[in-house]
């Protein structure tokens, strides 16, 4: 893949991440699947994407009702996740483990995230850093799914920063919490001021299920994609259904 870009003042590199698809499960809002595919259809310039876990429902016979109530067989969830990502393959860098594949690695040896990955021509694991120019100026995204939960907004800031305050980049992307959304924090360096970017990177589930059972608070269904300029200022175009296809919901 590309790791060199020379932008011109009016051109952009777009960081597209995607996860919590939950594929198979009955809350997947698959018509808003469709409606990222529309949206990253037409970004105009160079993309990275990057596979944030979740990506199938995994659900297993260990954990309560959970694998009577998903809606598609495993083999078809790995099999459909791979034709919709296939389009994209020269573009995706990293696919991350979510918890949801970790289930089938723990419970009976199979890394299905790998076997997506090998399929779509890139690497997977756990967590990455990965590096590209623009400009000749370097820029470093952190992905991982994410672990661990939080009740509230705030809290989820916080708890992204912590997390990752070993971690030295400029963009750090975290699925796992269903929240979308960026902020950034300003750094003093030897280089001057530099910002640290934090990004939730949305999901694809209508409320019901497991948020509805635990009274966790609705996050309707959403996405984001940044932007990075030929200097380096990075921007988000973020996409909740509520705002962008209302029509869309699962009530």
């Amino acid at each position: 893949m590309k790791d060199e870009y020379q932008l011109k003042p009016r051109q952009t590199l777009s960081i597209v991440p995607i996860g919590d698809i939950h594929r198979g499960s009955p809350e997947t809002n698959y018509k808003y699947l469709e409606y990222w595919k529309h949206t990253i259809n037409h970004i105009k310039g160079p993309k990275r994407i990057y596979l944030m876990g979740d990506l199938i429902e995994a659900a297993t016979k260990s954990l309560a009702d959970s694998s009577y109530e998903q809606e598609m067989a495993l083999d078809d969830q790995i099999s459909e996740t791979i034709d919709f990502f296939k389009p994209y393959s020269k573009d995706i860098v990293f696919a991350c483990n979510g918890n949801h594949e970790l289930r089938l690695k723990k419970d009976y040896s199979l890394n299905v995230t790998k076997l997506i990955a090998r399929q779509l021509g890139c690497e997977s694991g756990n967590q990455y850093l990965d590096t590209f120019y623009i400009n000749d100026k370097p820029i470093t995204v952190y992905v991982a799914h994410g672990k661990g939960s939080s009740m509230y907004h705030y809290t989820a800031e916080s708890k992204i920063i912590r997390d990752t305050q070993t971690i030295d980049c400029d963009i750090v992307m975290h699925g796992h919490n269903h929240r979308c959304g960026h902020f950034s924090i300003p750094k003093t360096t030897s280089e001057g001021l530099k910002r640290k970017h934090y990004i939730f990177t949305g999901a694809f589930l209508s409320y019901g299920g497991y948020a509805d059972t635990m009274q966790l608070p609705r996050l309707p269904e959403s996405f984001i994609y940044l932007g990075i300029n030929s200097i380096g200022r990075v921007f988000p175009n973020i996409f909740y259904i509520d705002e962008r296809q209302p029509e869309m919901m699962k009530e």
